[in-house]
């Protein structure tokens, strides 16, 4: 009997280890992940946002949105080293007016963004989160396990 119990239990442990990343949804430029312990979303970047158009970059600013919503992220990890995208400052700020304000609303505290290999790229993001002022913690690192030590993951 102790034996049964015993492996019902790491059985049990098992499964909530791995509910505890969902994936949400993905594509061929992002790809979308909820810790729900840590109340965190991360956002993984492919290699093909180079192809997108900015109507394409603008459905996937939308659709994260509707993540947000639906999950309510406290933190949000943000894997840029396959992006590679430029965001023009028009673009810049249409995406703080329909991603960012909106997700701080919502409960939004930290964001942490792994760096492109693209520096264009990387410095319209840094320029977009810089400009605009919004009362969030953000911070910028070379890997993902920098970053999810900055924002508390394990």
């Amino acid at each position: 009997m102790l034996e049964y119990l015993d492996s019902f239990v790491q059985k049990t442990t098992k499964l909530k280890r791995k509910r505890r990343i969902i994936t949400i949804t993905g594509n061929n430029f992002y790809h979308f992940f909820y810790n729900t312990v840590h109340k965190c979303l991360f956002v993984k970047k492919t290699k093909l946002t180079s192809e997108m158009t900015e109507d394409q970059y603008k459905e996937q600013i939308l659709n994260w949105l509707k993540i947000n919503i639906k999950y309510h992220p406290e933190k949000i990890l943000v894997d840029n080293s396959c992006f590679d995208y430029i965001i023009v400052p028009e673009l810049q700020k249409w995406v703080n007016d329909k991603l960012l304000i909106p997700s701080l609303k919502l409960g939004l505290k930290k964001i942490a963004f792994v760096n492109s290999p693209n520096i264009f790229t990387d410095v319209s993001i840094r320029q977009a989160m810089e400009e605009q002022e919004l009362p969030i913690e953000f911070a910028f690192f070379e890997t993902v396990e920098e970053a999810k030590k900055w924002l508390n993951i394990p």
